[in-house]
């Protein structure tokens, strides 16, 4: 073999020798990295929901509409939606409805609020209204009115009580919190 080639050979394999020696001396080198994920923090249920009064008397004779106002209270959390699910006896309730509170109210629909979903299903007795602050509106927090919930007493029902009860389906969502803030 002619010297050139060999010398060639020798000179290519020092240089491979100091590339590998120098790939392995670097990664050893490296403090070692351990990837920490941040702790999710648990979240603090602190906001309510309930009916103002807690209980009313509607007559079945009278036949006219009752109206139940339904309020929030954030607690020490800001709010940016609620998800009222609300269950009542079909048999006994009639011309269900849910009206948004405006103006003045905890959410100010139509302003700096959005209703995604206002339905009232009379034949399983079901109530869901969900409403949330408008894009680019600052979360909430304190107490008010969302809505007023409207209704009249069957008028075959001989029943003298009802219930009106918050589903677990409902839920008050933050901005902060992946999960609901209703305690």
């Amino acid at each position: 073999m002619p010297k050139k080639t060999l010398a060639l050979i020798f000179v290519l394999a020092i240089i491979t020798a100091g590339l590998v020696y120098f790939a392995l001396r670097s990664s050893t080198n490296e403090p070692n990295q351990t990837q920490t994920n941040p702790t999710e923090q648990p979240t603090v249920k602190t906001a309510r929901l309930y009916f103002e009064p807690s209980q009313t008397s509607i007559s079945t004779l009278a036949r006219t509409s009752s109206e139940l106002p339904i309020f929030i209270e954030s607690g020490d959390s800001e709010v940016s939606g609620v998800q009222v699910e609300l269950q009542y006896d079909p048999a006994l309730l009639i011309n269900v409805e849910f009206v948004p509170a405006s103006g003045s109210a905890f959410f100010d629909y139509p302003t700096a609020a959005t209703i995604l979903t206002n339905t009232v299903n009379s034949s399983s007795g079901r109530v869901s209204y969900v409403v949330s602050i408008a894009p680019n509106t600052d979360p909430l927090s304190g107490t008010g009115q969302i809505g007023v919930l409207k209704f009249r007493a069957a008028p075959t029902t001989q029943q003298t009580t009802s219930s009106i009860v918050f589903s677990p389906d409902s839920a008050v969502t933050s901005l902060t919190a992946s999960e609901s803030i209703l305690k």
